[in-house]
């Protein structure tokens, strides 16, 4: 009988260890991170940038500036001719040793049954694969959970071989992403260094770990310097590389800010601050806890910022670190109570947290992908079959790979006149569509900087117009773009004004050129020389918050604005500690029409051009084909939080005569300021068709926020002209701008099959401020210069001003 029972005590085990083997390895298949092709677009084109640059060996630091070092493309590089295999096989050697952690960690609490601490690591297992299992943040789960392993470690030498080991692993990370090598190796300082403090608070002097902080430092630091030196053409400068990255990391608060929810921020410090207490409590009771606490508590604050700076996707890197911090605070053994209670508060906070971002739809309002199809679509037994077959035959993947990427940069293709002019000349993209190189085979010659957006301060800017003007590539790819609702000039200041200033429009090319995704490039071409003068100070300025400047030019001449805008001290505070909210400049034209774009305080003392913005992508072309917009008569400065700013914004006016004779200004066909008289009729002539469009309902409008308005008209007649459309407020008719009809409207052209309406659309900005609080009536009329009368469009666009 009791031969019987052990037999059958045996072979359940037996049931069980197979039952477990068969489960870890199913998910470490359907897990399993292999690369995908080359796409195009805003990210994708950064993940070819940083493979390209390693592939031919440029200066991290120097000739390139990303938030990637010399090694990023083995976590986020694109697959190119050459570093397949590097790619692959480390990511899979990142998810192998995750999954050696997990599981050992998983088969020590179950012995020990240690059932909440097996519950918090679960989730967090779930939770980061279902999130998206990067290999960075792999990286920095590997790290946090074996970093205190030296506490099973005796010897000294021991001791300090593992700090050394340490140190490599942190040094490695700085090499590959930034914030990755930050999180490593301040988390390693604050480890070590914590132990120090542990130790001084028991009176205890201990020289080992002394020696620990010394070695994971120096040997971090030198690891780093080994790579840069190896993997760069010309000798690669440490100190260079840390001071950029360090320059690009501090604007990444202020620049890439973006806010949503505040409840979602709430939820998150509630989080935060549950955390914190568990990491003093623990630090408290246990003195040799101090140094992991300290750690954890580092890249608490990190990932909350990552998280939460820019408020969209990027807060899923929040919610997955979420569980391995309370797992990691709870494997601690923090005591809090016979029960842990405090324990059980945590974890059921973080369950809440799982059900809210993978149950609710749009939790706090986020556009998050539905994780519940994810999760059926990972675990399907296709996905497991496609992933068994592509890792028994790499050789086979990459061949599918290449061809995937061929076809997807095929959407990027030149026209072949195009291809044939560019070919073998040296040039640039700006801003940011780097697809367009492997796309078409183009020599790049890039700006440190390569993406405009991410200069993000006067140092960086200036780093980049140097490289523009010592490289002079041949040509630029432009388009008129940016992002965060920003103007395309404002993105890199100086860069763009040097940019503008010793290039024009391709002779060859003048119009647009467009490729199957990417339409409206326009192809530039090097001056011989700078059509710009030499910088003659206009006046300075000091305005406060929402107060008006205003902009006094002659023709052919461009003005540029340096502008100091300052943190107050809780500003400062705020920015490092989570994120500075976004600054608005508010521009007036000579048009009346208004237009709101975020600026980037950090750059704009570099001089942004303020007197001539193009309004669209139509108005840049004719920029550089030697037409300056309208001008721009004032502008002011707004923000939604006071309290992080110094009440006084101070600058200086710059003029520059423009050298080009050829050079013509754009004006407005009427100066609107000084309409008087008009003839306001009562209804639509026979002669005219219009509306506004969206004028059935009333419209809620924030003081400080622009009032965009859109509509069309045409004569009713074959032939067409361009239409003067006037805006005006209620029964009074107070003139508010003017604009011109132009704009592509294919619905008018199509309800009245008339291939002549097809450019009879109109819009218009306009500052909410300019009216008083309350309900108005805005209307749009064909204004006739020749009667100097106004036709009514049909229509009233009613608001409500808060």
């Amino acid at each position: 009988m009791r031969i019987k029972m052990v037999n059958r005590f045996m072979q359940h085990r037996i049931f069980i260890s197979i039952l477990w083997i068969v489960t870890v390895v199913f998910f470490f298949i359907i897990f399993l991170p292999l690369p995908g092709p080359i796409n195009t677009g805003l990210d994708p084109s950064w993940q070819y940038a940083i493979s390209y640059a390693s592939s031919v060996k440029l200066a991290y630091g120097k000739d390139i500036i990303f938030t990637y070092g010399p090694l990023g493309y083995l976590i986020h590089g694109a697959v190119i001719d050459g570093n397949f295999w590097a790619i692959t096989l480390f990511r899979c050697f990142i998810h192998f040793a995750l999954f050696i952690v997990f599981v050992t960690e998983l088969t020590k609490l179950y012995r020990s049954k240690k059932w909440i601490n097996l519950s918090a690591l679960i989730l967090t297992i779930f939770l980061f694969y279902i999130f998206g299992a990067e290999t960075d943040y792999a990286i920095l789960f590997i790290f946090l959970i074996i970093i205190p392993y030296e506490s099973s470690l005796n010897k000294k030498y021991h001791l300090v071989l593992y700090s050394l080991f340490m140190g490599a692993i942190a040094g490695f990370c700085l090499t590959t992403k930034f914030s990755l090598g930050i999180c490593t190796i301040g988390s390693g300082i604050l480890y070590y260094g914590g132990n120090i403090a542990g130790n001084i608070k028991q009176r205890k002097i201990s020289v080992k770990y002394l020696y620990q902080l010394a070695v994971f430092t120096i040997v971090a630091l030198w690891t780093t310097s080994i790579i840069l030196d190896g993997l760069s053409k010309e000798n690669a400068s440490l100190v260079n590389y840390l001071k950029n990255y360090l320059t690009l990391s501090s604007g990444y608060s202020s620049a890439m800010s973006y806010a949503a929810s505040q409840w979602e921020v709430a939820y998150a410090l509630l989080q935060v601050i549950l955390i914190l207490f568990l990491l003093i409590t623990t630090a408290k009771n246990k003195h040799n806890s101090i140094g992991y606490s300290a750690c954890l508590a580092f890249v608490l604050w990190i990932t909350f910022k990552h998280g939460f700076i820019r408020q969209d996707g990027h807060i899923v890197i929040f919610v997955k670190f979420i569980p391995l911090l309370v797992y990691l605070c709870l494997r601690n053994e923090v005591r809090l109570g016979r029960k842990m209670l405090f324990g059980h508060l945590v974890q059921h906070l973080t369950l809440l947290t799982l059900f809210i971002y993978l149950l609710v739809p749009s939790p706090f309002g986020q556009h998050l992908p539905n994780y519940l199809v994810s999760i059926k679509q990972i675990v399907s037994f296709t996905n497991f079959y496609n992933k068994l077959k592509f890792s028994l035959n790499l050789t086979k993947y990459k061949d599918i790979i290449l061809k995937s990427s061929q076809e997807n940069l095929s959407e990027m293709k030149l026209p072949s006149d195009v291809l044939k002019a560019l070919q073998n000349k040296p040039l640039d993209i700006v801003p940011w569509e780097i697809s367009l190189i492997p796309a078409n085979n183009l020599t790049w010659q890039p700006r440190p900087v390569f993406q405009s957006y991410s200069a993000y301060t006067s140092s960086l800017d200036k780093i980049n117009s140097e490289s523009l003007v010592r490289n002079n590539p041949e040509n630029i790819l432009y388009h008129f773009s940016s992002i965060d609702k920003r103007h395309p000039f404002f993105d890199e200041p100086e860069t763009f004004f040097n940019m503008f200033c010793n290039y024009h429009i391709s002779s060859q090319f003048p119009d647009f050129i467009s490729t199957e995704k990417l339409n409206q490039i326009i192809i530039l071409e090097r001056r011989k020389h700078s059509i710009s003068s030499e910088a003659k100070k206009v006046n300075t300025f000091s305005m406060r918050w929402n107060e008006y400047t205003i902009v006094e030019n002659r023709d052919k001449e461009l003005v540029r604005a340096k502008i100091k805008i300052k943190y107050s001290m809780i500003g400062k505070m705020y920015k490092t500690l989570f994120r500075s909210p976004p600054v608005s400049i508010n521009l007036t034209y000579a048009d009346g029409q208004e237009r709101s774009y975020r600026i980037i305080p950090e750059n704009a003392n570099n001089g942004v051009i303020i007197s001539h913005l193009p309004r669209s992508s139509n108005e840049a072309l004719r920029l550089f084909q030697g037409e300056l917009p309208i001008q721009v008569k004032s502008f002011s400065f707004s923000n939604v939080n006071h309290f992080l700013y110094k009440p006084q914004i101070e600058g200086d006016l710059v003029s520059y005569r423009l050298l080009d004779s050829s050079i013509k200004q754009n004006k407005p066909l009427i100066d609107w300021f000084t309409l008087d008289n008009i003839s306001f009729v009562s209804e639509l002539a026979n002669k005219y068709n219009g509306c506004v469009d969206n004028a059935s309902k009333k419209h809620k409008i924030k003081h400080t926020n622009i009032i965009s308005l859109n509509g069309w008209a045409v004569m009713q007649k074959p032939e067409q002209q361009k239409l003067i459309i006037l805006i005006t407020c209620d029964t009074d008719n107070t003139c508010l701008g003017m604009t011109e009809t132009g704009d592509s409207r294919p619905d008018v052209s199509n309800y009245f099959k008339q291939s002549t309406y097809s450019n009879s659309g109109w819009s218009i900005s306009l500052g909410a401020h300019a009216l008083p609080k309350g309900v108005h009536d805005i209307k749009a009329w064909i204004y006739e210069v020749e009667t100097n009368k106004a036709i009514p469009l049909n229509g009233v666009y009613k608001i409500l001003i808060k």
